[in-house]
């Protein structure tokens, strides 16, 4: 009988302690870059402002220099989901944290961008991964799009 009360707290104290580790994963996130500044004619400055510092350097011909840049896209910080993660919790008495947890562990992939400068240190070329829409695009087209849905006494 001892047993099974012990196994039975041990067990409730691990879904407690493991309750949490969605919601922990969920409140870390990574700032996307803002593709939109990032034009030819831009300083370097403005650049490493949205990815950082290269991770790679290569000085090319007639003063020119390639800087490679990684960084994490699709992992940004969203503040309702780790408050949706928690009732998930709370009415799944911790049964979907399982999911939920690996769910954040899979968010966000990897890309690399190169960009080539001129000797004035600013964007010449860039070569590698743009988003196919922004999110500046993306509200613009929806501002476009007329809503058609019923309205009135359609039925």
């Amino acid at each position: 009988m001892a047993i099974r009360i012990v196994t039975a707290v041990l067990g409730l104290y691990a879904m407690v302690i493991l309750s949490g580790c969605s919601i922990g994963l969920a409140l870390r996130g990574d700032k996307e870059p803002d593709f939109n500044s990032i034009v030819v004619g831009a300083p370097r400055s403005q650049v490493e402002a949205e990815f950082g510092h290269p991770v790679a350097t290569n000085d090319l011909t007639s003063g020119k220099q390639e800087a490679t840049y990684k960084y994490t896209m699709s992992d940004s910080l969203y503040s309702g989901r780790p408050w949706v993660y928690l009732i998930l919790d709370v009415f799944s008495l911790g049964l979907a944290e399982p999911i939920l947890t690996y769910d954040e562990l899979t968010q966000g992939h990897d890309e690399e961008t190169r960009i080539v400068y001129g000797s004035d240190k600013t964007v010449l070329e860039v070569h590698g991964y743009r988003p196919l829409l922004s999110v500046a695009a993306i509200n613009a087209a929806e501002a476009k799009t007329p809503y058609i849905g019923f309205g009135g006494n359609s039925w």
